[in-house]
């Protein structure tokens, strides 16, 4: 066993434990579900911001716009915190009206139909499955890559410490861990992009020496032939994926 495993199974038993802790106060579906829809603000940003900036974004968005897709990601990226801000201003109203636990619910209590509930439903737990499958794969890379592990042995006990933290404390767990999540790798990241900068000489040379790898890094479309072959193509994706 190394540093880098001690120090991931650590925070691995803190999870699971708070996990346990925050167990003792859900006493009803309302708190398992929707927190008891008392959550504060700061933990419902804390969870969206954990959620997005997932291995998602910290291998395969950070991936894309390291091979030349920088402008096309950041313009998607900042549509889709757009959309977290307006869906909450817009949306989030009708849907805490509805009394609905989840969105299945609530799709079928708006419509009065079952068909549209079971069509939620299944749409979700594929979204979701999905969602899972590329997080854990993810996970178990970049654990077993620090760490030397084997890759299953990763991915078996990250999907035990979300499975128990997730059965045991419901979304007020979720939202807890997800904030202290959000706070560590905002700190760490941070720190680590003045260590980076500050070693290669300032932001102007960091910028720089990023160019000469990649002239078309930071171009209006990014590299053409990265996605699609044209900019205009690459553009139209990054739109479309912002909107949806």
């Amino acid at each position: 066993m190394n540093i880098y495993f001690a120090g991931m199974l650590i925070s691995m038993i803190l999870y699971i434990t708070l996990g346990l802790v925050i167990s003792r106060k859900v006493k009803n579906a309302n708190d398992f579900f929707v927190a008891g829809r008392q959550a504060p603000t700061f933990l419902i940003v804390g969870s969206l911001v954990a959620s997005y900036c997932s291995t998602g974004l910290f291998m395969g968005d950070v991936g894309e716009a390291y091979g030349g897709f920088y402008t096309p990601f950041m313009m998607t990226a900042m549509m889709l915190v757009g959309g977290y801000i307006l869906g909450s201003i817009f949306f989030g109203k009708y849907l805490r009206r509805s009394e609905a636990l989840t969105i299945p619910e609530f799709f079928g209590k708006r419509f009065n139909s079952r068909p549209l509930r079971i069509l939620a439903a299944v749409t979700a737990i594929i979204t979701m499955t999905v969602y899972l499958l590329s997080v854990m794969q993810g996970i178990g890379t970049l654990m077993s890559y620090v760490t030397g592990i084997d890759y299953n042995l990763c991915v078996f006990l990250a999907l035990l410490t979300f499975a128990i933290l997730t059965v045991t404390s419901g979304s007020k767990g979720v939202l807890i861990t997800d904030t202290l999540m959000f706070g560590v790798f905002t700190v760490f990241s941070l720190i680590a992009v003045v260590m980076i900068v500050n070693k290669l000489g300032g932001w102007n040379s960091a910028i720089e020496n990023v160019t000469k790898m990649n002239p078309l890094l930071f171009s209006w479309s990014g590299d053409p032939e990265h996605l699609y072959p044209t900019g205009a193509e690459n553009m139209a994706w990054a739109i479309m994926t912002g909107l949806t």
